[in-house]
């Protein structure tokens, strides 16, 4: 996930360069991106051919969010964008982003440069496999969670659903703001 949520950073920067204050405080929240308490954005990455993801109930069906999803899928290559490529560049993008230089830090303290290196994706499929949709978008159990059920969880295809578009997304997030 890491991976798909840098990258995301990196491509949305040009449009919305403030992408990284929006980044998730500390891992594992609901949501990756908080635009406003209501607007939320979630990053989803699989490295199998088909765009199935795993979700939480909560993160589909809401009366209080409107989010969007941004699948990634991802391809090993040992040609391709390492992470620590990667974070090198989300670093020097934001030079004067201290909250995401220390979250990297913090995220990548226990792995060396080798490993970072090691990890690699093919950018080129990257890039021809980024997929955008509304919750709205996405099959799901239609009703919230009944009374004393908490932490559903469940996979969902979006493999046959037809992407929004990037500015779909971008335009979503200034009008947010």
């Amino acid at each position: 996930g890491l991976f798909a949520e840098l990258y995301f950073i990196d491509v949305v920067q040009i449009e919305i360069p403030n992408i990284a204050n929006y980044w998730q405080s500390m891992d594992k929240m609901k949501f990756d991106f908080s635009i406003t308490e209501s607007r939320k954005i979630e990053i989803k990455s699989s490295t199998i051919d088909s765009r199935i993801h795993k979700f939480r109930h909560e993160q589909l069906v809401s009366d209080i969010y409107e989010t969007w999803i941004v699948s990634v899928l991802l391809r090993k290559d040992d040609k391709g964008l390492s992470l620590y490529e990667l974070v090198e560049r989300i670093k020097n993008n934001h030079s004067s982003n201290l909250k995401i230089h220390s979250k990297l830090a913090e995220l990548l303290f226990n792995y060396s440069k080798d490993e970072l290196d090691s990890i690699r994706f093919n950018e080129q499929y990257i890039q021809k496999n980024l997929g955008f949709y509304k919750t709205d978008d996405i099959p799901k159990f239609p009703d919230k969670q009944p009374r004393g059920v908490f932490n559903t969880e469940y996979d969902s295809d979006l493999s046959g659903l037809t992407s929004r578009t990037f500015s779909e997304l971008c335009d979503w997030f200034k009008n947010s703001l």
